[in-house]
Order: structure tokens, then C-alpha cells, then sequence
């Protein structure tokens, strides 16, 4: 599971604003991190991490949103919802795939071929999940700079 990063905030006078930033560029970068992984898109794991950094993320925006105005964050916090949804397609269908090859493996002959239509379909789903998440990841990183 991915850690937490450290925010290196040393000064207790640091202005909130600029806390917030090293903390929400923090988590930026602690989910562009999975990108290679989750664009490969055989790292179930990878997807799960940049999902629970973007899911930080998301706290940190809530928190701090009120230190940042304009178009530029809203963007910002719109393009992360996307890749978050984006991302969560993809981990739904990777948990129910966990569960269900293995009960295909071991299934009669009257279950198997209902099995292994729902374990296609979820694969399908899954693929066409990771190809909206390049796209998705390319507006985040792009709206990152808004921070």
C-alpha cells in the first residue's frame, strides 16, 4: 500500500498557502509516480496506489481550497475527480477478477461458461477503463501547475 509522503514542513511560521502547495504537490507527485505502472496496465497494485494518492489528494483539496482561487484550481480539482473515476473503473473490475478466476477455475460445467462471460466482460471493461486513463492522467498532470 502506498505511504503516506513526508512534507517536509519545518517552519511552524510557513504561510498556510504555501504549506497547502507543498502538500498538494506532494500528493501530486506521489501519483504521477504510478503513472508508468497503472499506463502499463498490468499493475493492479499501481492502479490501487495512485487511487489512495488520489484520494489524499482529494482530502488536501477539500481542506485547502480556500487558499486558492480562480479557474485555474477549479480545473485542477476537476481533472483529479476525472482520473479518480477514471482509475476506479479500472480497480473495481481488478478486485472482481481477483475474486472470480479463481471460482471459474474450480466450477463445473453447468457454471463455467456463465463464469467466464462475466470474467470477459469485466476484462473488457477493465481495458477500455486504462485506455480513458491516459488521457485523464494527461489533464491532472497538465492542471497540476495550478498549485
Amino acid at each position: 500500500m502506498a505511504k503516506a509522503p513526508h512534507y517536509h514542513l519545518d517552519d511552524p511560521r510557513m504561510p498556510v498557502r504555501e504549506a497547502a502547495g507543498t502538500i498538494l504537490h506532494a500528493l501530486c507527485d506521489q501519483a504521477a509516480a504510478e503513472a508508468p505502472g497503472v499506463l502499463g496496465g498490468n499493475d493492479v497494485e499501481a492502479v490501487h496506489d495512485m487511487r489512495v494518492a488520489l484520494r489524499r489528494l482529494r482530502s488536501a483539496i477539500e481542506t485547502f481550497a480556500d487558499w486558492y482561487e480562480g479557474g485555474d484550481f477549479r480545473t485542477f480539482e476537476r481533472a483529479a475527480r476525472r482520473l479518480r473515476k477514471r482509475l476506479g473503473t479500472v480497480r473495481d473490475a481488478d478486485v472482481l477478477l481477483e475474486r472470480l478466476r479463481p471460482v471459474l477455475a474450480a466450477a463445473g460445467p453447468d457454471e463455467a461458461a456463465g463464469i467466464a462471460y462475466v470474467v470477459a466482460e469485466l476484462e473488457r471493461r477493465r481495458a477500455d477503463g486504462l485506455v480513458r486513463i491516459a488521457p485523464a492522467f494527461a489533464k491532472f498532470d497538465r492542471a497540476r501547475t495550478a498549485v
